[in-house]
């Protein structure tokens, strides 16, 4: 299962995220309010807390989601202006829920209607959260719900009038579960498979056992016509006992036994036998096909291709794309977009107010570069791309920064800026510097037109998550290196 969880993580958590615009404007994107926004979101997200980015953060959580079917963030707020200042893992393991409050609180919602934001107020029950001690004393921590506006204090998990009655101030938890039939806590996805989970326990320790309490030695050593004295039925359980692990595992066993006179003659008739014992182990492991068995049903409660736990021997290249194409469709994709709706409506719009912007977890590359290169020249014949869309398919692509032309001609189709230089109706000062300077001015044919950024301009800084930032790392909307319009 571990191996599952583990996959989960990586193809779900492990591909950075972006800040997509969602104006219908797309030149808004570099207004100042814009701009204000995208700083506030991406700092935020970029620097979580003191330690983790919250990149860190949802990868810590989402072992709590597959393994336990619940997982929390802790919201520390600003205390004056109530403003998020911190996201944090919360662990799940030793976090406990209480019952939701009698009594509903009244709340200031705000949600788009007709076209705009409208605020009313709704009343909410919230529940509170107690964390107890991991080395089992009896000192216990308390959190409200996220966005209860009532203060709290964290050792007594008493509601006050206002913070000044409060020994420490109680945070906040954003708790996300795997709703199961409307349970207070969330279930596993593995819950189906749970006899699976411990039937395959209990057989690795069998096997495991095996090691240290052998039952069976490798060969017994026989005498015949005797009887065992007291001793040596006291020496051979203690040979017994004393066989068990590994580093007895092949230990001899002997028998011993005092002759008996069975003739005439008074000569003992005594024979002595080797028995071998290691036909009767087992040759490898026991379970074989059992633990195949669970470990196939756990991998399909994950719904997961035996692709990503491993099993690439039954794989060719284009079964293994098809399987990868599938997982994304039907697990990776849906469960990136559930995500995501809870940090945008939670944290990005009902919090942050910025609604400008929108918080999309990335993906892999699914597409090969054969058929994105095709792609990208069909758009750019049909006039369907301009140069800066080409730049973002770059960056994304190769995982580049290059920044973007901030020119109006930079946002419009790359025929259409090809036809208007052709005839003189694109003055791009750049190149009438060249000229005037006596270099070489820039053949512009229709084939071989490559469009090449401000290779001055500074590369954005900040850990480099986002992959389409409103502009260059100057964040200033109204310093542009490039200049020109259209004639």
């Amino acid at each position: 299962m571990q191996a599952s969880v583990a996959t989960m993580r990586k193809n779900i958590d492990g591909f950075g995220f972006e800040l997509v615009f969602r104006g219908d404007d797309l030149t808004m994107r570099n207004s100042p309010q814009a701009v204000a926004q995208y700083n506030q979101v991406y700092n935020l997200f970029e620097f979580a807390n003191d330690e983790h980015s919250f990149q860190t953060v949802r990868y810590l959580v989402r072992e709590d989601d597959y393994v336990t079917g619940n997982y929390a963030f802790e919201v520390i707020r600003r205390p004056r202006t109530r403003e998020i200042a911190m996201l944090c893992y919360m662990p799940i393991v030793d976090t406990r829920m209480c019952r939701l409050d009698e009594e509903p609180t009244s709340v200031k919602i705000t949600v788009p209607r007709n076209g705009q934001l409208t605020s009313f107020f709704v009343q909410k029950r919230f529940r509170r959260f107690v964390q107890v001690s991991a080395s089992g004393s009896s000192k216990l921590k308390w959190f409200k719900s996220f966005g209860d506006p009532r203060p709290m204090d964290a050792t007594t998990g008493e509601y006050k009038k206002n913070d000044s009655q409060c020994t420490e101030r109680a945070t906040e938890l954003l708790w996300v579960k795997n709703n199961f039939g409307g349970k207070t806590y969330g279930m596993p996805i593995w819950i189906g498979s749970m006899l699976d989970v411990l039937g395959r326990s209990l057989g690795q320790y069998i096997n495991y056992d095996l090691f240290d309490n052998q039952g069976i030695p490798p060969m017994l050593i026989i005498v015949e016509n005797g009887s065992l004295t007291d001793e040596s039925k006291t020496e051979l359980q203690d040979l017994i006992s004393s066989m068990r692990g590994s580093g007895n595992f092949n230990k001899v066993g002997l028998i011993e036994a005092v002759p008996e006179i069975t003739g005439l003659d008074n000569e003992a008739n005594v024979k002595i036998n080797i028995k071998n014992m290691i036909e009767y182990r087992n040759q490898d492991l026991m379970f074989q096909n059992y633990l195949k068995y669970t470990a196939d049903n756990i991998r399909q409660a994950f719904r997961l291709p035996a692709l990503y736990v491993g099993g690439v021997n039954a794989y060719s290249y284009s079964t293994a794309m098809t399987a990868q194409m599938v997982a994304e469709q039907q697990i990776f994709i849906p469960a990136r977009r559930a995500f995501d709706e809870i940090v945008n409506r939670k944290i990005v719009w009902d919090e942050l107010k910025c609604y400008l912007w929108e918080y999309r977890s990335k993906g892999p590359q699914t597409v090969g570069a054969e058929d994105m290169r095709l792609a990208v020249r069909e758009f750019s014949n049909s006039g369907a791309l301009s140069i800066n869309n080409s730049i973002d398919i770059l960056n994304n692509m190769l995982g580049m920064q290059i920044s973007k032309i901030n020119t109006p001609w930079g946002e419009l189709p790359y025929s259409l800026v090809i036809e208007l230089v052709k005839q003189n109706r694109l003055q791009i000062p750049e190149l009438e510097n060249l000229s005037q300077n006596g270099q070489s001015p820039i053949n512009v044919q229709p084939d071989n037109l490559n469009p090449v950024p401000d290779t001055n301009a500074v590369a954005p800084t900040g850990g480099g998550t986002p992959q389409n930032p409103p502009q260059d790392s100057t964040q200033n909307p109204q310093q542009s290196s490039n200049t020109g319009g259209l004639g």
